[in-house]
C-alpha cells in the first residue's frame, strides 16, 4: 500500500498516478467515474468516467472536411494522439463541427476553425490535456489550438506551410492526404462553412 501511495503522489509523472488510482479504484470495486480526482491539467468537470470513454485504441481514422461541396481528407492519428483524436472525433460525429467557419487564414501559416462563436474566443465547453508524439508540423498537419498547455477543446488548425516553433506546443494529431488545394484556397475566401465527418 506504500508503494502505491508514492505512485500516486508522484510529482511529475501525474498520468501514471491517475491510471494507477484509477486500477486501485477498480480493484476496491468502486467505479473510478464516481470519484473525479481532478488533476490540474483537467477542467473539472473532465473526470475518469469522460477520460476512459476517451481513451480506446483508434487506429487509423479519418476525418472528411467539406468547404463548399469540395473537400480536405485528414489522416487522424489516432495511436499518438488518442484523446485529442477521440475527442475531435466525437463532437465531430455530434454535429459540433457542422456550419462552423475557417475564423482565422494567415498566408503562409495556418487556417483555423473549430470556434462555435466564430471570432476565436469559443470553445467545447471544457479542455483536454495536450498529446506530444514524434510529428513534427510540416506543410498540411492538423493541430489543436489552445491558450496554453493542456487548454485545448474544439479548435483546430492545418499548417499552410512548415512550422518547427509549434513542435512540440501544439498537440499535432492529424495530417491533410487529400485537398490541400482547398486549404489554400481559403486565403481567397476565409469564410467558408465547415462540416465534418469520422469515418
Amino acid at each position: 500500500m506504500e508503494a502505491a501511495r508514492r505512485i500516486l503522489a508522484h510529482p511529475v509523472n501525474q498520468i501514471i498516478a491517475i491510471k494507477a488510482e484509477d486500477r486501485l479504484l477498480e480493484r476496491m470495486g468502486v467505479d473510478p467515474g464516481a470519484d473525479p480526482g481532478d488533476r490540474h491539467f483537467y477542467e473539472a468537470n473532465f473526470d475518469r468516467t469522460r477520460r476512459r470513454d476517451l481513451s480506446p485504441p483508434l487506429g487509423k481514422q479519418t476525418a472528411i472536411i467539406t468547404c463548399d461541396h469540395r473537400e480536405i481528407e485528414i489522416e487522424l492519428f489516432g495511436d499518438d494522439a488518442i484523446q485529442t483524436t477521440a475527442n475531435f472525433i466525437r463532437l465531430a460525429r455530434a454535429g459540433f463541427y457542422n456550419g462552423l467557419t475557417f475564423h482565422r487564414v494567415v498566408p503562409n501559416f495556418v487556417v483555423q476553425g473549430g470556434c462555435p462563436r466564430g471570432d476565436g474566443a469559443g470553445d467545447a465547453g471544457y479542455f483536454i490535456r495536450s498529446e506530444f508524439n514524434q510529428h513534427r508540423y510540416g506543410t498540411g498537419y492538423v493541430g489543436i489550438a489552445h491558450d496554453g498547455k493542456d487548454t485545448g477543446g474544439s479548435q483546430f488548425f492545418i499548417t499552410l506551410a512548415a512550422t518547427p516553433h509549434l513542435d512540440d506546443l501544439h498537440t499535432i494529431f492529424g495530417r491533410v492526404v487529400e485537398g490541400m488545394d482547398v486549404a489554400l484556397q481559403l486565403f481567397r475566401d476565409c469564410t467558408q462553412r465547415l462540416s465534418l465527418s469520422g469515418h
